[in-house]
Order: C-alpha cells, then structure tokens, then sequence
C-alpha cells in the first residue's frame, strides 16, 4: 500500500531559539500523486561541494575490438586510431574520465597491443598496433582524464617507466618514446588529472577471477605507488594513485587501506541493485526508483560504505577519498534484461549518479560503452540512437560543473511509501540537483512518479533572471528503449520568464535539465498555503502514534551561580578543599564521584582520575557525580590530559541499560560509540536520555574525509558518533564533526589515535538554549579567549528536553578502541548552575494549513496557534488512523532527523 505524506510546522519565537514542531502525517493512498499543489526548489548559494567532475565512462577492451577494426572513412577530424562513431559518441557524452583496463601494461606502453585486419585513417592494413599513446589522445580527443587500469602484477620499475612517459621532461627513454610518438609535451601538462587504478585481482591463473589478499595488495600497492612518488619531478597535484576495491567486500578494502600508505583515493563499484525481480512491471519500477534516495541518503547502505572506508584507518600522508569505478544495474536472479535496458531503469541509475556527487564522490563512472550500445540492434549501423544510460550521462555531463549548491525543496514535496530490501521507506518523486559555473546554474531535476505530472515552481535569489533553456526526455512510456530505434531524444527549448511565471509541470518519469544566467532573477509563484514544511530528501521509517508533545524552554533574565562541586585541586580518597572524593563502590548518594563497574578499568591516581590507563584496549570508563544536578542551566570546567582516543562530557538519566549501567553507574559503549553510546553491531539498546559533548582523536571530522585533526560535536539520544558506521541497526546517520584547531589534541595533528601529552582545559557554558565550547592548551600556554582558543557555540539546545528532566547525572566518560602508550588523565573538575531560563519577552506560535492534503485530516493543535508570554506545551493529535509526526526544536532551517541544533524525534 503506498502512502501519502504532507507537513505541518509549529514554530514558537523566542529571544534564544526557534521551536518547530514538524508534524508528519501518514495515511495509506491509491497509488500516484492526487495534487494540484506545487513543489518549490530554491536553489541556493550554499555549495555542497566546491568542485565537481563530470561523469566518467568506462570502455571495455574486448568488446571494443570491433572500434579498431571498422574505421571510417571520413578521417578528417579525428587523428587518432579510434573509428569515428565512437570519438562522435564521447564528445557527445562528455565524460569527466574515460576509464580503460590495460592487462599488459608493458607491451601497451611500448604500442605494441596489435590488432589485425584493422584499418587506419580509412586505409586497410594487416595489422594495427595501438598502445597507451593512442588512447590518451582518444581521451583528448574527448575532453576528458584519463583513467588507466593497470594489472596488480605491475612492478615498481614498470610504474616508474609509466610516470616518466606521462610526466617525463629529461632523456630517459620513456619520456624519448612519447616524444617520438609525437607529444612533446608531458602528459600531465594535457590533463587535469591522470587516474592510476592498481587492479587487485590475483595474479594466479588458476584465480584469475579471485582477488589478492588485502595485505598483500596494500604491500604491492605500497611498492608501486611509493616508486611512482619518487620520480623525479612527480607532481602528486596530477595524478591520483587508486586502490581498487572493485568487487571485493567494504571489510576487505577497509583491511587494505589499513595496511596501505601510498595511495591517494580507493576505488568501489557501487551498482544499483534491481531487488524486486519477479514482482509486477509497476512495483518493479517503484522499488528501483525508490532504491537511489534509500541507498545513497545519510544513514543508507552506500552512504554508510563510502563515509565507512573514506573513515578507515590508514597510513597514508595523503589522505584517501573514495572514487566510484563503475555504476550500473545490478540484475537480480529472474529479473528482465529488456526492463533493464528500459529508460525507467536509466532514470534510476541517473539520479543514483547525482545522489553519490551530493554525498561527496568527486570522480566516478557510469556506463560501460562498448560497440553495440552506440547503435540501435535493428537499425542501421550510422545511426546515432545511443542507449539510456549514455543519453541520461549525457545529459547530466550537459548540467555538471564548477561548484554543486545545495537545493531545498518546500511545498508540496510528494512521496510514496516502497519497501526496498525488506524495509519500508518513503522516497520523494521530486528529486533535484544544482550546479554554478561560469556564472550559469543548472538545475537537474527528475520526476520519479509513474503516474502523474508534478508542477514546480523556482523562487530564491538564485532564481532565473532571463531566459531559461530547458532540456528535457520524457518518454510515452517507462519501458521505452532505443533497442529498436531512436525512439529516445532529447529535446530542448527557451522558456521566457513570462512563461515560467506560473511555474513548470514535469510528466512523469521525466529528467529535465533547466539552466540560467545567475542573477538576482524574477521568482515564480511559491505554492499557497502549504508553510515551510522542508524536506531534504532524507529516507524515514514508517511509525505510528495519535500525540506528540513537546516542551519548549522560556528565555533567561538575570542570573546567579550555586556550585555544586569544586576538583580544582583534583581527587583524593576522601574529600577536602578543592579535592572531590571518588570510590569505586556502591551508589552513596553522598557527595562523590564514583568510577562504575568495581573502576575497571578507571582508577584513582591522586591527585588525578586515570579513566583510561595506558594499554586499555576497547574498554569504556566513566567517573559519575552521585547526586543529580540541574541542567537547566551550568558552568562546567574540566582539564585533562587525552591518550589519542575519546573523552565526552556527559548528562544522563539512562534508565534502560540493565542493572549496573544507568544514571549513576551509567558506562556507553567502547570504541567509537564514545563511552556514551550503545548501537553498533546490531545492539538495541541504545541509552536514552542522554546529551553529550565528546572531544575525539579517532574518528574523522566528516564521513567523507581522512582524519585531518582532533575534532568535537554534540549529541543527543539515538545519535552515533561513530564515523563509518559499523553495523548500527537503530537509523543511523552520520553527524560532521567541528575540528578543535587551532588547538590540537594529536601529534602530528593529522594523525588519528595519536597525542600531545599536554594538558588541556575546556569550559562549557549551557544557557538554556545555546552551548558555548571553550577549549585551550594549557602546556603550550594557550588560553581564552585569544587566538590559541577554539570556541564553538550550538545553538537552540533544550538539553532539558533532551535528558527528560531537569535534573541529570553529570559525569565523564572514555573509551578506547585500540592500546594507547598515553593514559587518560583527569586533572580537575567542577560544576555550577546559573538561574534558568524565564520570563519570556514574547512567544510566537504560528501553523499553516495542509493545502491539497485531502488524504489526511487536518490535526487539532493544543494550544491553539498564536502568540504567548510564557513558555507552552505544544500537543497534536489527529483524527486520522494510522499518522505518525516527527518534531524538532530548532534554532535553524528544520531537517526530517534530528540534528544537534535541531532536537526532537519521530513518533
């Protein structure tokens, strides 16, 4: 049963922060869109990434035999050994990359790859020998890198002879043989960037089609990478040395780059898998449309692959990103070959390609073009009717360039409900990507319904100033093909502003490409009465519930400190002036700290807390003040000295960890969970009620990055630290961490699980809505503020809302995932609260109707919409079976998940 889901947000004004409730409401549908309402995209100036690269495409060895053996007669324009067609084809496709498998690279670096019967410059000869000159003046040719794949049983002398050819400017033999193949030039000066993959299939013939083992891969790739950087005059700006994880598991690459120090990125396969073979012709479609969003958004298979391994632990200087070596349809058993040459099928593949742009793929290739996809089957063999998957690269590569902006869609924002893999999603039919270069944006933008026509509207400063050419294929039917013909084009027309005044309706199953001259631009009609519900394409489970409630804090007024405890001295076994009192006991309820489960490994070492000694291996630690404090409002300092791993402040009021292990015991998780989370491998308890703000020294600053320096973040109940996930099975989605520079907590400062040794102080300032992090090295002589301070502020954080009460336990924690020769020291602690929050200057609570939503009834909000001098519980409910809401608190622009400035939840 598909389902219809439309928004509805509160939002209460206060001089701290911003309440808004996001209400979701969920109500089984007949299939398609039954709306007249408009989506609205603005495009805006935030850019996802700086600089994006083209679609790649990858030409197969074998298959193309056939493209050296018929050549044109008509040669004029293209010099090199390729027939014409295929040069016509890639111009046309524009592709970032073109990536080809040289098995010999010894004979094909000499030209010495021979192909007989062939015929060159429209002469028939016996025999022609082409090698890897030839293909990088095809890849010229094209305007595209290139991409070579050279074999795993290349040797350190044969890379270095690859790169003198390539870069060479002396008079060492291969640099001679470029020239005297007629480029003088080095390569390197040609190209952006040359592409080196080190395939890893095992070099036995009797495994030819079975991989290396990853630590004898990671040694030989160490060898040939490590003798290509020692070249003279290697420029490491041109090239990008890749491993290949192609067809071997996420574990097996992550085990490689563990042991691998030479590289620059590694590459993956990342196909889109076709599940639901044997369904019907419609839900087969709906499941492969839905898979992109489901896949490739936070939290979702590939996007937990790819933050996984760009997160894996290496020894690599040059930090590792993650490129996509090939992209296509991965067929289940009993699927359809001809469905999947079908343009439905290509449609999904399309946006699967963007989706992995927008999570930060910079270099990756779609198809694979070989001779029979450049011609229909039953057509002649000159015409031009290339197969979908090459006509929607190429209209993407049309779009592609310069910086990706990020896009928010508003409005009506339509989506259905599909299981994909065994677990029900929900995917947006509108699905929208944007591109500025050169002073021009392009908008891609696909409609993924079957069945209706959806209308857009443009607003934003970004929007169309003039006049908008717009590229479009929208095929009769989902199915379609060029099997048999040029049944699928493109076609393109100039819209005026006049005529997108009233804004755009894209058919179904549509992929349309708009571009424009930036300019502050006219906007299009916004839709009416639908709010600001925004959605960012974010992959949500279905729940129920019939109310929801959420307590909103009030603004502070004057304020007055109680201490609640002073370790500015540190720790003894009982207390005094300036020391605190720890055990290692049962729960007093006195005024001490406790180390939990009997101070393993924790120990007292006066006149500091050792929370981690030196050696602990994957073991969380935590040091817990026995008496519950307010939180509405605090001042807490603490120094230490880190041992590489984690430390995290925490407030806790666990109540569903088992005994031993809640409130005032409470010990999180080991490893990257951080010492206050619980979920990886398929563990469901996750602790609730819980907030924390953890320094870390092990993880990466974002998903998609090697470790670059020590890093902090806050967080919330069900919200994982740990950067790739590891098996969380409770909705995970990564979170960007805040580097701590200029202070620095590793040495060297890009090396992950490393330490200065020196003492550092944080203080954090709660003020009932905004957490301000001040943070220095006390050994080097930082301090606050100054230019040797990091200080980072959230924004719009109830952390009473967040722990369920006002009160909470107050503690710290640690954990290690691996031996550190550094123990974690604690050398002071202290506590106080300041006056909550009250006496609000204003309250504004505001809604907006459910326009066009006739599946669902609206929901009775209590209290009413309006405005309020106090701080007020906001509660709806609804009618209508079956709905479920998701709420936040936020003092910014609202996200489906919760976030660390955007608390709340699903219900």
């Amino acid at each position: 049963m598909n389902v219809m889901r439309f928004g509805l947000i509160l939002r209460v004004f206060r001089p701290i922060f911003l309440l808004a409730l996001i209400a979701v409401l969920v109500l089984g549908a007949a299939r398609g869109f039954a709306q007249t309402a408009s989506t609205n995209i603005e495009v805006t100036s935030s850019s996802n990434h700086p600089s994006v690269g083209r679609i790649g495409v990858t030409l197969d060895g074998v298959e193309l035999e056939d493209a050296f053996q018929r050549q044109s007669k008509s040669r004029g324009f293209n010099p090199s050994v390729f027939r014409e067609e295929l040069v016509s084809a890639l111009k046309e496709l524009r592709p970032g990359t073109i990536r080809m498998e040289f098995p010999d690279l010894g004979q094909q670096l000499a030209g010495e790859h021979s192909i007989s019967g062939a015929a060159v410059n429209g002469e028939s000869v016996s025999s022609s020998r082409y090698g890897l000159g030839e293909f990088l003046q095809l890849c010229v040719e094209a305007g595209s890198d290139p991409w070579l794949r050279i074999p795993s049983g290349t040797t350190p002398e044969q890379m270095r002879e690859l790169v003198q050819y390539l870069s060479g400017t002396g008079s060492n033999a291969w640099t001679a043989a470029r020239v005297a193949g007629g480029q003088s030039d080095p390569w390197t000066q040609v190209f952006g960037k040359i592409h080196v993959e080190l395939s890893n299939e095992s070099e036995s013939a009797a495994a030819a089609s079975e991989h290396m083992q990853a630590g004898a891969y990671a040694e030989r790739a160490n060898a040939d990478f490590g003798a290509a950087r020692q070249v003279a005059g290697f420029d490491g700006s041109k090239f990008d040395l890749m491993l290949s994880g192609a067809g071997v598991s996420a574990q097996w690459a992550a085990a490689a780059l563990a042991q691998s120090r030479e590289q620059d990125s590694v590459g993956i396969t990342a196909d889109l898998p076709w599940r639901a073979a044997g369904a019907q012709q419609s839900e087969l479609f709906g499941a492969l449309l839905a898979e992109p969003e489901a896949m490739d958004s936070t939290g979702g298979i590939l996007s937990r692959e790819v933050t996984g391994l760009a997160m894996a632990t290496s020894t690599s200087a040059n930090g590792t990103s993650v490129n996509v070596t090939r992209s296509q349809l991965s067929l289940a058993a009993g699927g359809s070959e001809q469905l999947a040459q079908s343009w439905g099928a290509s449609l999904a593949l399309a946006e699967h390609v963007l989706q992995m742009m927008a999570m930060g793929v910079r270099y990756q290739n779609g198809a694979v073009l070989t001779e029979s996809n450049l011609h229909c089957a039953s057509a002649s063999q000159t015409a031009n009717c290339l197969d979908t998957q090459l006509l929607t690269t190429a209209l993407s590569n049309g779009a592609i360039g310069g910086s990706m902006l990020q896009t928010v869609q508003t409005g009506a924002n339509p989506s259905w409900s599909q299981v994909v893999s065994g677990e029900r999603v929900r995917a947006h039919a509108l699905q929208s990507f944007a591109f500025t270069e050169g002073g021009k944006i392009s908008l891609v933008v696909f409609n993924l319904s079957r069945t209706a026509e959806l209308p857009l509207t443009l607003s934003g400063a970004n929007a169309p100033a003039g006049d908008v050419q717009m590229t479009q294929i929208a095929p009769r039917e989902i199915t379609a093909s060029n099997e048999s013909g040029a049944e699928l084009q493109p076609s393109t027309q100039t819209l005026s502003g006049s005529d997108l005044s009233s804004g755009l309706s894209l058919p179904p199953y549509s992929m349309t490409v708009l571009s424009w001259e930036a300019g502050s631009g006219i906007q299009t009609t916004a839709p009416v009465a639908l709010g600001a519900a925004i959605d960012q394409s974010a992959t949500a489970k279905e729940f129920t519930a019939n109310t929801l409630t959420a307590q909103a804090a009030a603004s502070a007024s004057t304020t007055t400190s109680q201490t609640i405890f002073d370790c500015s001295s540190g720790f003894a076994t009982t207390a005094s002036s300036g020391a605190c009192q720890v055990t290692t006991g049962s729960v007093t309820g006195a005024q001490n700290f406790l180390i939990p489960n009997g101070g393993n490994p924790g120990r007292l070492a006066a006149p500091q807390v050792n929370l981690q000694p030196a050696g602990t291996v994957h073991f969380p630690s935590s040091l817990i003040w026995q008496q519950q404090v307010n939180v509405q409002a605090f001042t807490t300092s603490f120094t230490f000295i880190p041992n590489g791993w984690n430390l995290a402040f925490i407030l806790n009021n666990t109540t569903n960890l088992g005994s031993g292990f809640n409130g005032p015991k409470f010990i999180g998780g080991a490893g990257c969970e951080g010492g206050f989370y619980q979920g990886e491998n398929g563990v469901a308890a996750v602790p609730l009620n819980i907030f924390a703000l953890n320094f870390d020294q092990y993880n990466n600053q974002s998903g998609l990055t090697a470790f670059g320096s020590s890093n902090a973040q806050v967080y919330q109940t069900a919200q994982n630290p740990c950067l790739p996930n590891l098996g969380d099975n409770t909705g995970y989605y990564p979170t960007t961490k805040v580097s701590t520079s200029p202070v620095a907590m590793n040495s060297p400062a890009s090396q992950v699980a490393t330490t200065t040794g020196h003492t550092y102080s944080a203080t954090i300032v709660y003020t009932g809505g905004n957490l301000t992090l001040s943070f220095y090295d006390v050994t080097a002589g930082g301090s606050c503020p100054g230019a040797t301070c990091m200080t980072q502020t959230w924004k719009g954080i109830n952390i009473p809302s967040i722990v369920g009460s006002n009160t909470a336990w107050v503690g710290l924690g640690a954990t290690t995932n691996g031996s550190s020769s550094q123990s974690l020291l604690i050398n002071s602690f202290t506590y106080s609260t300041t006056t909550p929050p009250s006496s609000p200057v204003a309250s504004t609570y505001t809604s907006a109707a459910n326009a066009g939503a006739a599946y669902v009834a609206t929901p009775t909000l209590s209290p009413a919409p309006g405005s309020y001098s106090s701080a007020q519980t906001v509660t709806a409910s609804s009618t209508t079976p079956g709905t479920y809401y998701c709420y936040e608190l936020s003092a910014t622009t609202p996200t489906l998940m919760p976030q660390p400035n955007n608390i709340g939840g699903c219900a």
